[in-house]
């Protein structure tokens, strides 16, 4: 499995943007030709991966880290798993995937062929405070990556 991001959390901390919507489509489109051996337009030349296309393993499954509804969109079409970074939220994550399930299907694509997964933060212990001191770094994380991306209060989950 290859697990790929535009790179909004990773680029934002070294003081970078992520990529573009558009150039990360390219780049998907073009990782996936050549992990399907397929021969790949780079604009001024083609190119292959001979190593799969003269060989009988299956291509790399590709995972898309999406937050949002472009990129969710074009995991929909390019990727073989999903796995939505949008919180806890079930109505939040049911939209992300009934997103998935709409774009595949007007791609002409199986919508059951696609995985779906989820990052959560979620700690199981009978002490409250230790279980939520366990949680903090990673919750503080993603906190941090939702404030990142700009997003209105409005749009981000209510803390409970």
């Amino acid at each position: 499995m290859l697990g790929i991001g535009r790179g909004d959390s990773s680029l934002g901390y070294l003081g970078r943007k992520p990529a573009s919507v558009a150039d990360f489509e390219t780049y998907l489109r073009r990782l996936r030709g050549f992990l399907h051996g397929e021969e790949v337009d780079l604009g001024d030349a083609t190119s292959r991966n001979m190593w799969v296309s003269n060989s009988d393993l299956p291509p790399v499954p590709i995972d898309i880290a999406a937050t949002g509804p472009k990129v969710t969109a074009i995991a929909a079409r390019l990727a073989d798993r999903v796995t939505f970074a949008v919180g806890a939220d079930p109505v939040r994550l049911r939209d992300s995937i009934e997103l998935v399930r709409k774009e595949r299907e007007a791609a002409g694509l199986d919508p059951s062929s696609i995985s779906v997964g989820a990052y959560i933060n979620a700690v199981a212990h009978p002490d409250v405070g230790f279980a939520r001191e366990i949680a903090r770094g990673s919750t503080a994380t993603f906190a941090h990556f939702s404030g990142m991306a700009r997003l209105a209060p409005e749009v981000l989950p209510a803390l409970r």
